[in-house]
């Protein structure tokens, strides 16, 4: 197979995988937003909203980790593969600042997507991509190629940040700095 087959391949491969991801976020987003006292009995809604919750925030935090290999190992170029592993994340905040359009300015609302959960979720997928590249190096070692370096310190920066934002005194030093450049703007 040539390289501009494989290459092809992979973009097809990359794009694919970012369609079966996104279309399970739209599914547990609907799922986890529809209104379903119209529909069945009040005891099924926070059973079924939490089950639709817990699927969104695991895609949403999984989804580089399943397309940037099924790319990666077709061929995709490095830039495809960042572009299709972010674009769920994208997706989904676009999702949200427009919902919450309904409420705030859109300012306030473009400010609301810079929230941590974004930016955990991107943080966690450039840890994800730093693993698996530097999986696929190791495994396609050949004289010359790239090392294991940028790929591992990206992965472990990358954890390093989503501790800062998530983890570190619970999360309240990045929620300070958010509200703080919110006070700031607004």
């Amino acid at each position: 197979m040539s390289n501009a087959q494989e290459n092809g391949n992979g973009f097809k491969f990359a794009w694919i995988a970012f369609l079966w991801v996104c279309g399970l976020m739209a599914a547990c987003k609907i799922l986890y937003n529809i209104a379903w006292y119209e529909f069945a009995p009040a005891a099924m809604h926070k059973p079924v909203t939490f089950v639709a919750g817990v699927l969104l925030f695991a895609v949403l935090a999984l989804a580089p980790a399943v397309v940037y290999p099924i790319g990666r190992k077709r061929g995709a170029s490095g830039p495809l593969l960042i572009l299709v592993s972010f674009l769920t994340l994208l997706i989904w905040d676009a999702w949200e600042v427009y919902r919450v359009t309904e409420f705030f300015t859109l300012g306030e609302s473009l400010y609301y997507g810079l929230n941590s959960v974004f930016i955990a979720a991107v943080l966690a997928g450039i840890s994800e991509m730093g693993v698996w590249e530097a999986y696929f190096r190791k495994k396609d070692k050949t004289e010359g190629a790239p090392g294991l370096m940028g790929p591992v310190l990206t992965a472990l920066a990358g954890l390093a940040l989503l501790y800062v934002v998530m983890f570190w005194n619970l999360g309240q030093s990045f929620f300070y700095i958010y509200q703080s450049g919110y006070r700031a703007l607004f």
